[in-house]
C-alpha cells in the first residue's frame, strides 16, 4: 500500500488542504493519505498557535 505524506502547517486548517487531500486520493494510487504537521513554517512566518 502507498502512503502519500501531506506536510504543512495547517495553522488554521482550511477547506484548500481537504481539497488539496482530496485531489491526490482521486488522482494518485495511493491507499492512504497522511497529514503531516510542521513545528516551523519553511518561509519562517511565525504560526499564529502555539506549538504543543
Amino acid at each position: 500500500m502507498e502512503i502519500a505524506l501531506f506536510g504543512g502547517s495547517f495553522d488554521p486548517p482550511h477547506v484548500g488542504h481537504l481539497l488539496a487531500a482530496t485531489y491526490v486520493l482521486a488522482t494518485e494510487p495511493v491507499g492512504e493519505l497522511w497529514l503531516v504537521p510542521v513545528n516551523q513554517h519553511p518561509l519562517g512566518k511565525k504560526l499564529a498557535a502555539p506549538f504543543e
